[in-house]
């Protein structure tokens, strides 16, 4: 090393030239700033990209190659360089089963088009049986002891304001829903400390107090199963997905889920949402968004030890929907997103918005992910997509658009399905063991059930094994039930033999026939169905592509391959190909629906589906508005105006919606009551937006049948506070009336404009001061050299649930 180099390396002097002690790692941090600034002297600049490489003498670079440095333990990273890497994640929330995959792109130079080897999908979820896992069960284990939650403001939790905005006359009685007990839906999941709670706080021994946490996906089956801790199965949720389907065939879990979670709103586990009273198909978002939270979390470190993920790096999410969902079903999934992006910080909020969310079909996802390994499908083909997933099997056909980006073009046949995924295996395996057992009464000791025992044997030994059986190569197996006793011990044979080993019970080929057997009938008759009435139409098939946690299972592709032949001899037909893809089983939509995200071509046209508009305080006109004659208007007591509770829809259902564009600006109109002897207090605004998926005509209240399914779906606050210190808002003072009496009262009167622009798939709004037709204060900022208006505040919204999926 050289003179000079060693010189900057002596031990650390206080200004009096004594040694100050100093840590062994603070020493060699120094030491390692000046190595950083020695080496900008020592080595040669690099030129910059177009710059001509200098071989003369060496010289200082001008600017620092590491202009700031932040110490993190033992790393130094560029502070001023920010993230590297932008992630594309898709996320395929299941029935059963939910899955991740995300696609890291390097955010200098140009991005290169993303093959299936480039995506990737997270592993190594907390408590599964493998690392390797692609899936993570899509269930929950709430605690008696409701978890500590940020709370809502009122106006976004439900549908009918009841709290006034500070500056208009909302009339409480024109939204009152019912007698619920406001203050317990207003608390529900809160985290709010009540006597009842308190109280079941002190009652919790010590082995309750390490149940008290929140579990989820593989969490659940372990600490249920293998630890056994003591906890209310009714707070288990499970299939919470399928609250958000309207099929038939899903009427009675939806059933089930229901009592469930109105038991856990009225315990104050979860919160109400949109209605007050009447159960709601949205009380399911609290128990969606903490499981979304929890994959997001491990995403989230997943993605920082395996890709380099770190805070502020750009995230862009890509979310699957089934076609048969509603608007609605997708804008709940979608508040759900953007609540656990916010709780998470997976990525960044815009203007406390999720940025221009993806939503894509589930099929067009699988099918995007399939067409890698096969070359069978063509434009303007019919093909048949098969999803069979854990809880329901789903089945469509689509005429093809265009294969690559793939768009799928119209459904030929009404779509089908079934209650028949991979999970109803379980639950027949619990059937036949607990027949089985019924006289095996002496296994029930110290509260351990029958149930209890098969439950732990469907959810530990089959659930892992039953995607790895084929029925049809005569499989045989056993599972073990301690204490059971063997055939051998009590002297059974011929008919009396129960065919148990020694704390095993053993099936043979006829047991798992009896299984599986009525479950792969049930997913053969709904691809049948499908089938058949396409040929109905004249519609050949050739392919049927087999997508879904359930298509890895090698009894259901032998059964399905065995019935489509039969089923081409019959009719007379060409055989019909089934395509899977067993390496991406568990994880071919959410990378199929990565795959799509990075090439957003070729998508519907951007048509609105639901109506969006702004609950208004409008001047009462009967004569220019039929609507405001079907409504007593409600006299300001500030101002002594009529007005009334309206809303005026700005986008309207059918419309085509540009990807950029600024709709007329709506003037807000609010007053503030003055007292001049009392202290200046604050003056805000409160606008609240509301969703249709069925109206398209302003001016009619939200009690009107017109409005019948509106739903809050947004906010904006404005103070305009600096208005008023400013000096821009003048006091109006009240002159007496026709009587002689003084009705109204000194007041402020504020007017600007909301102007609504749409961005892609998100809704920004901004509060605009002056109003567009406010041409005095508009000149006297012209004369001082200000711009137009002045933007007091804004908000936006995601409407990606507002187009048909796959919409760009």
């Amino acid at each position: 090393m050289s003179g000079a180099a060693f010189s900057m390396l002596k031990p650390l002097q206080c200004s009096q030239g004594v040694d100050r002690p100093v840590s062994a790692a603070f020493v060699c941090t120094i030491w390692l700033v000046k190595l950083f600034k020695l080496s900008q002297q020592l080595l040669p600049r690099i030129p910059h990209k177009g710059e001509r490489a200098h071989f003369g003498p060496i010289r200082r670079v001008r600017k620092p190659l590491v202009r700031s440095l932040k110490h993190v333990g033992f790393l130094f990273v560029d502070a001023q360089l920010g993230p590297s890497k932008k992630f594309v994640i898709g996320i395929d929330y299941g029935t059963t089963f939910t899955s991740v995959s995300y696609y890291a792109i390097e955010t200098e130079g140009s991005e290169k088009s993303a093959r299936g080897a480039d995506i990737k999908t997270v592993k190594e979820w907390p408590d599964a049986p493998y690392e390797a896992d692609e899936q993570v069960p899509t269930q929950t284990w709430y605690s008696p002891i409701p978890m500590k939650r940020a709370p809502l403001n009122e106006n976004e939790q439900f549908d009918a304001p009841k709290s006034k905005p500070s500056s208009t006359q909302i009339v409480e009685e024109e939204y009152e829903d019912g007698n619920e007990n406001e203050a317990e839906n207003r608390c529900a999941g809160e985290g709010l400390s009540t006597p009842a709670v308190e109280e079941e706080r002190s009652r919790l021994n010590f082995a309750e107090r390490q149940s008290a946490d929140f579990y989820w996906g593989y969490s659940v089956q372990m600490k249920r199963y293998q630890e056994w801790i003591t906890r209310d199965s009714n707070l288990l949720v499970q299939r919470p997905k399928l609250m958000l389907l309207g099929t038939t065939y899903t009427e009675g879990d939806r059933k089930t889920l229901r009592s469930q979670i109105t038991r856990l709103i009225n315990q104050g586990i979860i919160r109400k949402y949109g209605k007050r009273a009447d159960p709601d198909v949205r009380d399911v978002r609290d128990v969606i968004t903490d499981f979304l939270i929890k994959v997001f979390e491990h995403t989230k470190q997943y993605l920082a030890r395996k890709d380099g993920y770190i805070k502020g790096c750009p995230v862009e999410f890509v979310v699957t929907v089934p076609t048969i969902w509603t608007q609605e079903a997708s804008r709940i999934l979608q508040f759900c997103i953007e609540a656990a992006i916010k709780e998470t910080e997976l990525g960044c909020l815009k203007n406390g918005s999720v940025d221009n969310l993806f939503l894509i079909p589930e099929p067009e996802a699988g099918l995007t992910w399939l067409l890698q390994i096969t070359k069978a499908m063509v434009a303007g083909e019919t093909v048949i997509n098969l999803d069979a997933g854990g809880g329901t099997v789903d089945c469509v056909a689509y005429e093809i658009d265009t294969c690559w980006p793939l768009k799928l073009g119209r459904e030929v046949v009404n779509p089908g399905g079934d209650n028949c995924g991979s999970s109803y295996l379980n639950e027949r395996l619990k059937e036949h063991l607990l027949v089985r057992l019924r006289d095996e009464t002496y296994l029930e000791d110290n509260g351990l059930t029958r149930e209890a025992i098969v439950d732990k044997l469907a959810a530990l030994d089959f659930e892992p094994r039953k995607k790895r059986i084929n029925i049809y190569d005569q499989p045989d197996g056993c599972f073990c039930i301690t204490g059971l006793k063997s055939d051998s011990s009590r002297r059974l044979a011929g008919e009396s033999e129960k065919r148990f080993g020694m704390n095993t019970v053993l099936l043979d080929q006829d047991d798992f026939d009896d299984i599986f057997s009525p479950i792969l009938q049930r997913v053969w008759e709904v691809l049948e169905k499908q089938l058949d009435t396409a040929r109905s139409k004249g519609i050949t098939i050739n392919n049927v592509f087999l997508l879904g946690g359930f298509a890895g299972s090698p009894s259901l592709i032998t059964a399905l391959r065995m019935a489509l032949r039969e089923y081409a001899a019959k009719e007379n037909i060409n055989q019909i190909r089934l395509i899977e893809d067993t390496s991406k089983k568990n994880a071919a939509v959410s990378s199929g629906a990565v795959l799509r995200a990075l090439n957003k071509k070729n998508g519907p046209r951007r048509f609105a589906q639901s109506s969006y508009g702004f609950l208004r305080r409008e001047p009462f006109q009967p004569l220019l508005f039929k609507a405001h004659s079907q409504t007593t208007p409600k006299i300001d007591k500030v101002d002594g105006e009529r007005y009334v509770d309206v809303i005026n829809y700005f986008m309207r259902k059918s419309t085509l919606i540009s990807s950029v564009y600024e709709f007329p600006p709506i003037s807000a109109i609010h007053t503030f009551e003055i007292d001049e002897n009392g202290p200046l207090l604050e003056m805000k605004c409160e606008e609240l937006l509301y969703v249709s998926d069925t109206a398209t005509e302003s001016h009619y209240t939200l009690t009107n049948r017109k409005n019948k399914d509106a739903q809050g779906a947004g906010r904006i606050v404005t103070d305009v506070t600096v208005l008023r210190d400013e000096g821009h808002l003048e006091i109006i003072y009240p002159e007496a009336g026709r009587d002689g009496v003084v009705h109204t009262k000194p007041h402020y009167r504020v007017v600007y404009d909301l102007v609504v622009i749409v961005e892609g798939r998100n809704l920004r709004y901004e509060a605009r001061w002056p109003a567009l037709d406010n041409d005095v204060e508009i000149k006297k900022r012209k004369r001082v050299g200000k711009p137009k208006y002045l933007v007091l505040e804004t908000a936006q919204v995601s409407i990606a649930s507002a187009f048909l999926p796959g919409t760009g």
